[in-house]
């Protein structure tokens, strides 16, 4: 070891972390990553490794907050947005979750499924009108009758007749 690079060390550090989460020995694998996360603290790599490591741990609180800080780190990977809300669901914290979501669809609009699980998540915390529009923008990229129909009958339901309407519309169409 004394006679290896930082790079050859680090990389070796990495290949022992990943063994120990292949092997199920997760509290192995982390305590390596804090140890080379206090030398790189803004290394994507370590910092991504931790979350999974989280997750793997049943640590969603913890695994979201690395994702969130890699999302924020690294805004051109706005995966990470969409790996902390489904950490933030598995936690079971609807609003981190949804605040992630809109992030992440801030950038990829054309992401039907995204769309169609954030409208899940603004019925559950009674956003009738924001889940009606995410099920809408997700028929409309992929369509999905049932999604529509669903939109169309909260719209009914809500008393917003000319979304009921363009959402029926849409079903007669087909």
């Amino acid at each position: 070891v004394g006679c290896s690079s930082p790079e050859e060390r680090f990389a070796e550090k990495m290949m022992q972390a990943n063994e120990n989460l292949e092997n199920g020995e997760v509290e192995k694998a982390i305590a390596i990553l804090d140890k080379l996360k206090d030398d790189n603290p803004k290394n994507p790599q370590i910092l991504e490794n931790l979350a999974f490591a989280f997750t793997q741990d049943e640590d969603y609180f913890t695994s979201a907050f690395y994702f969130n800080e890699l999302a924020k780190t690294f805004p051109e990977n706005v995966d990470y947005y969409l790996y902390a809300a489904q950490t933030w669901i598995k936690a079971g914290d609807t609003e981190s979750a949804i605040r992630d979501y809109e992030a992440y669809l801030l950038e990829n609009r054309a992401d039907w499924n995204t769309w169609q699980q954030i409208g899940d998540l603004y019925l559950q915390s009674d956003q009738t009108a924001k889940a009606i529009h995410a099920y809408s923008n997700s028929s409309q990229i992929r369509f999905n009758p049932e999604l529509d129909l669903t939109a169309s009958l909260l719209a009914t339901e809500s008393g917003n007749l000319r979304e009921a309407e363009a959402g029926f519309e849409r079903l007669l169409i087909v």
